[in-house]
């Protein structure tokens, strides 16, 4: 009879080892998180929301200012640009954030509203804009945006035509490029509407992930979604390549530009027979994602054009509408979550 007994709590000791051991594994994963993310967020301060002035209550457009040392100290060492020097927008410049915000889609409004640490300005900063994430310590994700000043004062159109134009080597004399996205706007509400994207795509997670950086914060990552989905084979490599779109590079970087602006028009060409609504748009999924819902908006919401024209010695060799192509237009309703 003791026998049975001492057999019998063998058993059960048995049984509940298993249990025991995925506790004690669970807690030690549970310390070892706490651990990492307090060492991380000392050497790493910018992605930790802690190390962050976080204010929800604030209205969004009123979420700017002067640049915080931790996120100026990450610029300079992310783009090597010791000479970085905030810009603190002026009574202008506020009356152009609040009026391009206000007409962003509700979702990235919401999203924003909820994760947006702030908006601020790099003067002379490569590129036009980042938005860069934030983890916080309900392991949900948070970000803050940085942005060229140079958007609040020139046209949309003229600042989208600057950019574009950084993906080709130098002009000859009569050549020219331009992206004609109306007058009514500055640059800031093409910059705001892409960066509010990739916020969006943090939080929400509407492509498989936004970068490599934010991987060990999720959990199970999905091979494709809704948006990716019989486009993208991985992250940056389109189920269906054109050629020439390896050499796609934007503000210098990546070694480039690497494109001769005489071949300029045949690379457009080739973006016609793709499911992507500009050349930036074909680099990543990510960019991908943001560059549709801002060019939808744009052209569908706020009724103005997007038109790319090349002109080679003085005659047009390109034009084309690409919100209007049938490609691009199948893929609208992956985004319809935005409104």
């Amino acid at each position: 009879m003791q026998h049975e007994k001492k057999s019998g709590f063998l058993l059960t000791g048995i049984r509940f080892y298993p249990v025991l051991l995925l506790c004690v594994s669970l807690a030690v994963a549970f310390l070892t998180c706490i651990v990492v993310k307090n060492r991380h967020a000392k050497t790493d301060p910018v992605h930790y929301l802690k190390n962050h002035r976080f204010d929800k209550s604030v209205p969004i457009e009123k979420r700017t200012g002067e640049i915080p040392d931790v996120i100026l100290a990450h610029m300079r060492e992310l783009d090597g640009r010791s000479d970085y020097k905030g810009y603190t927008p002026d009574s202008s410049d506020m009356k152009e954030i609040a009026r391009s915000l206000d007409n962003i889609p509700l979702l990235a409004k919401t999203v924003l509203a909820e994760r947006l640490i702030g908006i601020y300005f790099i003067k002379d900063m490569i590129g036009s804009g980042l938005t860069e994430w934030v983890i916080g310590n309900d392991n949900m994700f948070y970000g803050f945006i940085v942005i060229n000043p140079g958007s609040l004062k020139t046209g949309l159109s003229d600042y989208i035509t600057e950019k574009e134009k950084t993906c080709f080597k130098a002009m000859g004399a009569g050549d020219g490029l331009r992206v004609d996205c109306g007058s009514d706007y500055t640059g800031f509400l093409y910059i705001i509407l892409h960066e509010s994207v990739h916020l969006v795509d943090y939080a929400n997670f509407l492509t498989p992930f936004v970068e490599d950086a934010v991987l060990p914060f999720r959990g199970d990552i999905p091979d494709a979604t809704p948006f990716t989905e019989n486009i993208w084979e991985r992250y940056d490599l389109p189920k269906h390549d054109f050629a020439g779109r390896k050499n796609v590079t934007f503000y210098g970087l990546g070694g480039g530009p690497k494109i001769p602006f005489s071949q300029a028009a045949e690379v457009y060409s080739e973006v016609e027979n793709s499911p992507f609504p500009s050349l930036y748009a074909s680099m990543n999924w990510a960019e991908d994602l943001a560059e549709m819902v801002t060019f939808h908006h744009i052209t569908s919401i706020l009724n103005k054009p997007y038109r790319i024209s090349v002109i080679i010695q003085g005659r047009e060799t390109y034009s084309s509408r690409p919100m209007e192509r049938r490609p691009v237009k199948n893929r609208l309703a992956a985004i319809k979550i935005f409104y």
